[in-house]
């Protein structure tokens, strides 16, 4: 339903969705959390983006912030099933948090994706270099933003070798 008002526009209704579904999702998590948990998680992480696009970085930093706190439980157990999902969810909260000018910060988890891709890439390139492409890249304009303008080419020179060899 949610994504049906996002598509439409009409972010407020999709917001609402979200939330009534994640208060029942939350209740189904108590009593199956294998089950239920993954779906709060990706509720959360689409609130978040939601709310990125709604400018409202203050609530979209609490969701993407809360669904990676799962996450992590998550991977600590199940790595090969929950990473992947992990590492989606540090993107785009890096990418809050750049838009935030929390640079620092943003920094340390756009290097945390980036080494989960990595490793990702190594047993399945197909699937996931355009993921380590797409990290360094962002992490490209965060350190163009603060100034290291070497860095910053190096993680673009990166992510530009890397398309090539996907194009290839």
């Amino acid at each position: 339903l949610s994504a049906g008002f996002y598509e439409l526009k009409d972010y407020p209704e999709a917001v609402m969705a979200i939330e009534k579904a994640l208060i029942i999702y939350r209740q189904l998590a108590k009593d199956h959390p294998a089950l239920y948990l993954p779906v709060v998680i990706l509720s959360l992480n689409n609130l978040g983006v939601l709310l990125l696009d709604m400018r409202d970085f203050s609530t979209a930093r609490t969701a993407l912030e809360e669904a990676l706190e799962f996450e992590r439980q998550l991977a600590a157990e199940q790595p090969v099933v929950y990473r992947p999902n992990m590492a989606m969810t540090l993107n785009n909260l890096g990418k809050l948090l750049y838009i935030m000018h929390d640079f620092s910060v943003a920094r340390t988890i756009f290097e945390e994706a980036l080494d989960i891709y990595r490793q990702l890439a190594e047993e399945q390139p197909n699937v996931y270099l355009q993921n380590v492409s797409m990290i360094q890249n962002n992490l490209g304009m965060l350190l163009r933003d603060v100034g290291n303008f070497q860095a910053a080419r190096t993680a673009c020179e990166e992510a530009v070798e890397l398309v090539e060899i996907m194009l290839c």
